[in-house]
């Protein structure tokens, strides 16, 4: 008998390796080459992977640049400088990224191409601050916006305005056409949105931005909002935009590679969002009345008798249904976890008790939050595990602790940094009772 748990590994693991940014980048490059010169800027949590990938296919073409990741998401490069920043929130090492990305683009030579690098996790690993707002005023702005559960387009609205470098601002130092490559974490598919679009003409307006500070209570900092460029502006340079990579290319290698591994794969075509508990116990339901589906075909509402699907249901089994998308989490304990293992304790007690149900919640960048786990699993059994061990799943949500519960569980989902980022992967696998191991 086959393991449900080790299927879903296999299953992510290779829709993962399908999104990295080395080969989309080639592609891409390989498709449209850069003629002349390039200077390379970039940011993010694959900038790293994206730059090597343009040295590979420039070569001497690259005049040199700098691109700014993730701790621990850094490689080795011949002639674009790497250097690392924090993420989620901001350091000192981000406005020194910043600055320098600034001063590159201004000074750049009349027959460079300017090739520009963009990844999520970008926003906070580069700005450069309005006049008498300091780090640590940015520090706690993000710190309160993430805090509340603010989606990351609200973060990065008021992340935007907060900057002169964000929302279009860098586009405005550079006055040369660029070429911007972007691996998209983004589930609207808003390149506006990536790395608070650095490069791009900004819709957001100053008064969205101070109506989020009120929300969390900073309007205190209203006054260093700053206007950005808008679509359109003539200010603004020409900028191609490529989208190498995004979380539907993740959630369609996911599909091909349930296929792979022998479950009929179900398509989550909407993005997930929300709160993570919430989302995952919608999920947990629908997982649920389908298998009820196929184990009593008269449950069968009159809309899916009409579509005929009652002929098919016995041939569903094992399926694994893929969604894509990312929640959001509001802090309300001390504890450590991230938005895919607090989703994987939302599923645990929405199945609580039942047999053939396999959650995985899988951060594609390998971190979920501050965590050193790319996310958790979840099955029918967890809570009685974890009941046990002397654990209270409800306790550990309270405070915000669903790392520690999984760990002890052995629950955890570790792939280490994937140098690639285009938002979450959730897959439910469903089987029939006594056909799987968990």
């Amino acid at each position: 008998m086959n393991s449900l748990r080790g299927a879903a590994e296999a299953i992510a693991r290779q829709a993962i390796d399908a999104v990295r940014p080395g080969p989309a980048v080639s592609a891409a490059l390989q498709r449209r080459p850069v003629s002349g010169p390039v200077r390379v800027l970039g940011a993010g949590k694959a900038a790293a992977a994206m730059a090597a990938a343009v040295e590979s296919v420039c070569g001497d073409q690259v005049r040199g640049g700098l691109v700014v990741v993730k701790d621990g998401h850094g490689l080795p490069l011949q002639r674009i400088e790497c250097v690392e920043a924090s993420h989620p929130v901001p350091d000192a090492r981000s406005l020194a990224a910043g600055e320098r990305m600034r001063s590159t683009v201004s000074g750049m030579a009349d027959d460079e191409t300017l090739l520009f690098l963009l990844s999520g996790g970008a926003s906070a690993l580069m700005d450069v601050l309005p006049d008498g707002f300091d780090l640590s005023d940015l520090q706690t702005v993000t710190r309160a916006l993430l805090a509340a559960g603010c989606d990351i387009g609200d973060v990065n609205v008021v992340r935007k305005h907060l900057s002169r470098l964000k929302g279009g601002q860098l586009a405005l130092a550079c006055r040369r056409p660029v070429r911007l490559l972007v691996l998209n974490d983004v589930m609207s598919n808003d390149l506006t949105l990536v790395g608070s679009g650095p490069l791009v003409g900004d819709p957001s307006t100053r008064q969205q931005a101070a109506t989020l500070l009120s929300k969390v209570g900073l309007s205190r900092y209203e006054p260093y909002l700053t206007e950005t460029p808008k679509p359109g502006d003539p200010r603004l340079p020409e900028t191609e935009l490529n989208n190498v990579g995004d979380n539907g290319h993740l959630k369609q290698a996911a599909r091909i590679a349930a296929t792979k591994t022998g479950f009929q794969p179900l398509n989550g075509g909407f993005p997930i969002d929300g709160e993570a508990v919430e989302a995952a116990i919608e999920l947990a339901g629908m997982a649920i009345y389908l298998r009820e589906l196929v184990s009593d075909p008269q449950k069968l509402s009159d809309d899916l008798r009409a579509m005929r699907l009652s002929a098919d249901l016995s041939k569903l089994l094992p399926a694994c249904f893929v969604a894509g998308g990312e929640t959001t989490v509001t802090l309300r304990g001390t504890g450590r976890g991230g938005r895919c293992t607090e989703m994987a304790l939302g599923f645990a007690m929405a199945a609580a008790g039942r047999e053939g149900l396999l959650f995985l919640a899988a951060a594609s960048d390998g971190t979920d939050g501050p965590t050193d786990a790319a996310g958790g699993f979840a099955d029918g059994t967890t809570v009685a595990r974890a009941q046990a061990l002397g654990l209270s799943v409800d306790e550990a949500l309270a405070n915000n602790d669903s790392y520690t519960l999984l760990e002890k569980l052995g629950d955890l989902y570790r792939t280490g940094p994937t140098l690639t980022n285009v938002n979450d992967l959730y897959l439910v696998l469903i089987a029939r009772p006594g056909s799987f191991h968990i």
